[in-house]
This record gives structure tokens, sequence and C-alpha cells, in this order.
């Protein structure tokens, strides 16, 4: 009993107070036992609820990703469709005011000028939109080839340098494999964007055995990876948690390592087939 065994029964019997301390052993063992199978069930019984719990979380997790992305489809489609058609109209408009401006004073001509400039800068920026919404170059060019638009076009106009490296796949990766790394490290580049400081990012894609390995890089500020995980103001810190849920819902995991002043790397693996 002291080392903990109450499953063996006593087996002193003797008609003196030996006897009467067996009994009252005897009685205590058995209330000890019944007392740990109790809470060897109901720690079973959590665990399960807990196990169902996290469940339902992560398939609340997954509809909601599922519905956030076929909303920033249908948000892209009408950008296209609606305001970015009636942009370039303009556009072609002003144009055609601008060919035919004989009469005009310099400085209507300069106002023409300055809208066309307007309407130019209007358009390509509602285009950016639409690629951060709805990664077109991922659909048509692949992984590496999204990630590397995205970074070039978000950081290198701050004259941040931005490095891709990417291996071949000898299996084929799913779509919902690419796009939670599209995701992700789209989000590790708006952290950097908004936070690092970085004057180069190397962005590098591997495919080993049957997952693919992304890993972006920076050389910035850094930052305390455990204190951004309770402080979603600090360095993105709702970010990192929406990577790390990306990352498991799509079967994989993904860690980050960071120090003041040493920059930051976020490493991510999904498997080939992962159905997220």
């Amino acid at each position: 009993m002291a080392r903990g065994e109450l499953s063996t029964a006593s087996q002193v019997d003797a008609p003196d107070e030996i006897g009467t301390l067996a009994e009252n052993l005897e009685a205590m063992r058995q209330q000890l036992n019944d007392a740990l199978e109790q809470v060897e069930t109901t720690n079973r019984d959590l665990e399960i609820r807990v196990q169902e719990r996290t469940r339902q979380l992560q398939e609340l997790i997954r509809r909601v990703l599922t519905a956030q992305e076929e909303e920033r489809h249908r948000v892209a489609l009408e950008l296209h469709d609606e305001t970015a058609q009636s942009i370039s109209a303009l556009t072609v408009t002003l144009d055609y005011v601008l060919a035919r401006s004989e009469g005009l004073s310099d400085e209507e001509l300069e106002r023409l000028r300055e809208a066309r400039q307007v309407t130019a800068d209007l358009l390509q920026g509602i285009r950016r939109l639409m690629y951060a919404l709805r990664p077109i170059a991922l659909e048509d060019m692949g992984l590496a080839a999204a990630l590397r638009w995205y970074g070039e076009d978000l950081l290198e106009r701050s004259g941040v340098r931005v490095s891709v490296t990417a291996g071949s796949a000898d299996a084929r990766v799913s779509d919902h494999a690419e796009l939670a790394l599209y995701r992700i490290g789209q989000e590790a580049l708006n952290n950097i964007s908004r936070h690092a400081g970085a004057a180069n990012v190397w962005i590098d894609i591997a495919y080993p055995d049957s997952a693919v390995n992304l890993r972006v890089r920076d050389d910035g500020a850094g930052f305390d990876p455990a204190s951004a995980a309770g402080d979603s103001s600090a360095a993105g810190g709702l970010g990192l948690a929406g990577m790390r849920e990306r990352a498991a819902l799509a079967g994989g995991s993904l860690t980050i390592e960071s120090a003041p002043g040493q920059g930051t790397t976020v490493r991510a693996e999904v498997p080939f087939d992962a159905d997220a």
C-alpha cells in the first residue's frame, strides 16, 4: 500500500489487535482503490471530452478558414469584374481626352495628366489587392512563383532584397497544401514588412519525402516569440497564431525562431496530400 499497490487484498487473519488493524487497513485499501479507479475514470472521461472539444474547435476553425478563402475569392472577382473594369474604362477615357486636348490650357492639361496618374495608381492598387485576396500566381505558377511575386511586390519597393530558392517536387502537392503554405508565407512577409526593418529576406521551399517545407528568414530586428504568443500587438501575435492554426489544420507543423536583434526564421512543414 505504501508503494501504491492497492489491487491486492490483505491476507492477514488474526483474532487479536493485529487482525483488527488488518481489517481496518483492508477497508482503507478498498476505499483508496475505489477512489483511484474513480479518478482514473473521471480523467479518461475528461480526456475524451477534451479531445472531442478540440476536434470540434478544429472543425470550426477549418470552416472559418474555408469561408474566409471563399469570401476572399468572391471579393477579388467583384473587384476584377466591377471596380477594376470601371477604372480601366476611366483610364481609356482620360487617354482619349488627352489625345484630343487641343485648345486646353496648360493648367487643364496638367489636371488631366494628374487624374490619369491617379487612376493608373488606383488600378495598380486594386490589382495588388486582388492578387492578395486571390493568389492567381499560385494557381497558375505554383508556390515559389507566388511567394516570389508577393514578396517582391510588398518589400522591394522599400529596398528589401528578396531571394527565393525552391526544389522540385517528385510527388503532386495538393491545392490545400500549397494554399496553406502560401498563406503562412504571406503572413510571414506581412510581419516582416510591418515590424522587422530587414534588409534581406530569404524564402526557401524544399520537398523532402512526402512533405513540403517552407522557410522564411529575415535579418531584421527580431523579437521574443514567447512574449508575442501572449500579446496580439507584439510583432503580429495574432498572425503567428493564425500561421500555427493553418499548419496544424493541414496536418503539419510550424516553428518560429527569433531573438531581439537576430532576425526571425519561420519554418512550416505540410504533407503533400494535406486536406484542410
